[in-house]
């Protein structure tokens, strides 16, 4: 759900935002991004997920990108780097198009009920099994009112 003002514009919605497939979505625009939001205690997850910052980058999509990126959804961004906002970049680049071209997520269903062939490393169907990765296991938390799924091993939670 959304705010809307007394005109019935959505309030704090991407606006003009470049389709993510596009050069349009550039590695400038993914820093400007970043560079536009008060960063100060916003975690990686919370970045990626809220305010409609990147539309179309939901809560299953983001553990897949971070996961490609080995960024901990916990870690704040403030504590990470440009090596780690190109990681990011580069996996949203990689991810969006890999589970389009599957048709989806293997652990999501379209409208026939068929799987995605879209293989997750880090989700609830991979939860306790070893990281495809390095072999740690897959663990979930609770954070930000949901969960997060990572690799503690390849995916260290960065502290400041």
């Amino acid at each position: 759900m959304f705010e809307v003002d007394k005109n019935g514009k959505a309030v704090n919605y991407a606006s003009n935002f470049p389709d993510i497939l596009s050069d349009e979505f550039s590695f400038e625009f993914f820093m400007s991004l970043i560079r536009a939001t008060p960063l100060k205690s916003m975690s990686a997850k919370e970045f990626l997920a809220t305010k409609n910052r990147i539309p179309g980058l939901d809560n299953s999509i983001l553990h897949e990108i971070l996961w490609e990126a080995e960024v901990n959804p916990k870690t704040k961004m403030v504590s990470l780097g440009e090596p780690d906002f190109i990681r990011i970049y580069n996996s949203i680049k990689k991810v969006f198009p890999a589970v389009i071209a599957a048709g989806g997520k293997d652990v999501d269903k379209d409208l026939y009920g068929q799987f995605g062939g879209y293989k997750t490393y880090v989700n609830k169907k991979t939860l306790g099994t070893p990281c495809e990765r390095c072999g740690g296991l897959v663990m979930k938390e609770a954070f930000l009112g949901g969960a997060v799924y990572y690799c503690p091993q390849c995916q260290p939670h960065i502290k400041i």
